[in-house]
């Protein structure tokens, strides 16, 4: 058993103040993100394509804006501002997916929402916004080799795995562990 010192009760629970408020206001950033996209989707039949772009671009500006200042301000809620601002970038791109027909691979799409949110990350350094930029590059490669990305002629994804220098760790594990391959198509070259 410890003792602690005097002092440092208080401080453990101020700094547990600290924790449950940043993980509060990145709870309330994930929930608000939701509820934008909610929101477009109850309100889709009744509004026009432009008024659903204009939306959502005018969500997206006024958060950038938001989270740009906060961080000027070294205030703590730049954080959930930049989430948010996260979040209603991929709500765009799925618009603008939607209005336009662009033709894109959902990987292409998953990729580009990662790329658009990486100044973000750098300049905030926020948890919420390193998982969310992980957990995208993750989709987006596993759409790439064995999602439902169409495949080659004759291949499955690691064939085209070989090609992308990110995906050298799929291609050890599948020499490592060949059951997990089953659904990619095998080794390249093998």
């Amino acid at each position: 058993m410890q003792v602690a010192a005097p002092g440092s009760q208080a401080a453990e629970a101020a700094r547990w103040r600290q924790i449950l408020a940043r993980s509060a206001g990145l709870l309330a950033a994930a929930l608000a993100g939701g509820s934008l996209v909610f929101w477009v989707a109850a309100n889709w039949p009744r509004m026009t394509p432009d008024a659903r772009l204009a939306g959502v671009q005018g969500t997206l500006g006024l958060l950038v804006v938001l989270a740009a200042g906060l961080a000027w301000r070294g205030n703590r809620w730049a954080e959930p501002m930049a989430g948010l601002a996260a979040l209603a970038t991929g709500a765009l791109l799925a618009l603008v997916g939607q209005i336009y027909q662009t033709g894109a691979d959902a990987w292409e799409l998953f990729l580009a929402w990662a790329v658009l949110i990486l100044p973000w990350l750098v300049a905030v350094r926020s948890w919420f916004l390193a998982l969310l930029w992980a957990a995208l590059l993750n989709l987006a490669l596993w759409l790439f080799l064995d999602g439902t990305s169409p495949r080659p002629p004759g291949g499955g994804g690691a064939r085209r795995c070989h090609r992308a220098p990110g995906c050298w760790a799929w291609t050890g594990s599948c020499w490592r562990w060949p059951s997990a391959c089953g659904r990619c198509g095998g080794i390249p070259g093998a």
